[in-house]
């Protein structure tokens, strides 16, 4: 192996990208920003300090990134904490029974702090919020409830140690 024929070929390569790189940052295909990066990290640092451990967009960034087959495998790999946020925990209610497998969190050995907020089917929201998820208010407001209920008859199952 000629060695100079080799570094001769990869310096050319780093001069190649270098005005690739300039060529294409110069017309506005390629920018790069140190405050962009500068406040992208701050807020990844503030979220972790808040404690968020993940985050999910969407039901497609669910799937795509929550790595357990279920709802309930999922919230099994929380050390201390669970805390849901929702409209009536669809899948989870309807296809899984989530809410008693979520008591069985709050058990010892367990003892996960569990909170879930579920909206409130009273709220005056609730016909447009229907309307933008494409069901009639009756149907949300029954998915609503029926959440609640599954979530309550759980919560009632427990003792009150672990309430």
């Amino acid at each position: 192996m000629d060695w100079a024929s080799l570094a001769l070929g990869i310096l050319g390569s780093i001069i190649a990208t270098i005005i690739i790189s300039f060529l294409a940052w110069s017309r506005g295909l390629l920018s790069f920003s140190l405050g962009v990066l500068r406040s992208s990290f701050l807020l990844q640092k503030r979220l972790k300090q808040a404690g968020f451990t993940n985050f999910y967009a969407s039901r497609l960034d669910y799937a795509k990134y929550r790595g357990a087959p279920r709802l309930v495998d999922y919230l099994g790999t929380a050390k201390k904490r669970i805390e849901v946020a929702g409209y009536w925990m669809a899948h989870g209610n309807e296809a899984e029974g989530i809410a008693e497998e979520i008591a069985n969190f709050v058990k010892s050995p367990r003892s996960l702090e569990v909170t879930i907020s579920i909206i409130d089917p009273k709220s005056s929201y609730i016909d447009a919020l229907a309307n933008y998820l494409n069901l009639t208010t009756d149907e949300l407001t029954l998915r609503i409830k029926s959440t609640l209920s599954n979530l309550n008859l759980a919560k009632e199952r427990l003792s009150e140690e672990e309430d």
